[in-house]
C-alpha cells in the first residue's frame, strides 16, 4: 500500500517543520506548495545517486536491475541514508531508515530542476522493506504533476520499433522490466495510468501496458490515447512476483 501525503509529512528530523496536526490545518495551496517544495529540496540535498552496494541498490537488484543500469539512473533514483519516518497521526518522528527516493515527473527528466514529487521506499540495511506500517509513501507535490511516472529509462529500439512499458507500482514495473527486458515506467495508481504523459525526446512506437486488470476503464483509456498518438498499445498480464527474492543482498 502506498500512502499519499498532500502535506509535508516525513521531513528530515533536522529540518524545522510543523507538527502533523498543524499541517492538517493548512488549506492554502500556495502554503502547501511551499512546504512541499522545501521538504522535497531537503530530501534531495540529503540524498545521493544509488550504488549497487547501498540498501537502495540491494533493493533494486532484488528486482533484477543490474549494477550498470543502477549507476545510470541517478537522475531518477536516489539513495537517502537516513530518511525520517512519521507514523500516521504522529506528533514526532517515529523512526529513521535508509530509503530509496524515486522521482515522479510528467516530463522528460531535467536534472537541474527540483522534482515535483518523490516516492520514498523505506528500507533495512539489507535492502528489504523496513518494518513500518507504510514502507512506501509518496510526497506531496509542489507544482501540478498530472500523468506523472517514475521514468525508468528511455524507449528501447527493438526490431526497428521504439518500445516502452508501464505498470502500476514501482515493484510491479521493476518486475515487468526484469521479465521482458523492456524499460518500464511506474505510475502509482490506476487513476494515474490513464493520464500518463508519453516521452517527448524519443518518439514511441509500441506501449506495453502491464496490468492485473486488462478490462478496466483506465487501461482502455490509456490504450485509446496511445492509439490517437499513433502508438500501438499492447495490453499484457502483469508478470508474477513469485521469483522475486525479497531477502536478496546481491552485489555487482
Amino acid at each position: 500500500m502506498i500512502e499519499h501525503s498532500a502535506h509535508p509529512q516525513g521531513m528530515p528530523a533536522q529540518a524545522a517543520q510543523p507538527t502533523p496536526r498543524a499541517r492538517r490545518a493548512v488549506r492554502d495551496p500556495e502554503v502547501l506548495n511551499t512546504l512541499n517544495r522545501e521538504r522535497i529540496r531537503a530530501m534531495m540535498e540529503a540524498s545521493r545517486p544509488v550504488t549497487p552496494q547501498d540498501p537502495a541498490g540491494l533493493y533494486l537488484q532484488a528486482y533484477g536491475m543490474d549494477a550498470k543500469r543502477i549507476k545510470s539512473m541517478g537522475h531518477v533514483l536516489r539513495y537517502a541514508p537516513a530518511e525520517t519516518y512519521w507514523g500516521r497521526g504522529s506528533e514526532a518522528p517515529t523512526s529513521t531508515h535508509p530509503a530509496l527516493l524515486a522521482v515522479l515527473s510528467n516530463k522528460d527528466t531535467n536534472t537541474t530542476e527540483l522534482p515535483p514529487q518523490l516516492l520514498r521506499v523505506y528500507l533495512t540495511e539489507r535492502g528489504t522493506l523496513a518494518p513500518v506500517a507504510t514502507p512506501i509513501k509518496r510526497s506531496g507535490c509542489h507544482m501540478p504533476n498530472p500523468g506523472a511516472a517514475i521514468r525508468l529509462g528511455a524507449p528501447a529500439l527493438i526490431d526497428g520499433a521504439r518500445c516502452l512499458g508501464v505498470a502500476v507500482g514501482l515493484p510491479q514495473a521493476l518486475q515487468a522490466s526484469r521479465c521482458t527486458g523492456l524499460p518500464v515506467w511506474a505510475v502509482l495508481d490506476m487513476e494515474s495510468i490513464s493520464a500518463l504523459h508519453f516521452p517527448r525526446k524519443t518518439p514511441l512506437d509500441h506501449l506495453h501496458i502491464f496490468t492485473y486488470a486488462p478490462g478496466c476503464f483506465q487501461v482502455k483509456e490509456l490504450a485509446r490515447k496511445a492509439q490517437a498518438f499513433g502508438i500501438k498499445a499492447i495490453v499484457c498480464p502483469q508478470p508474477s512476483p513469485q521469483n522475486i527474492n525479497t531477502e536478496s543482498t546481491a552485489t555487482p
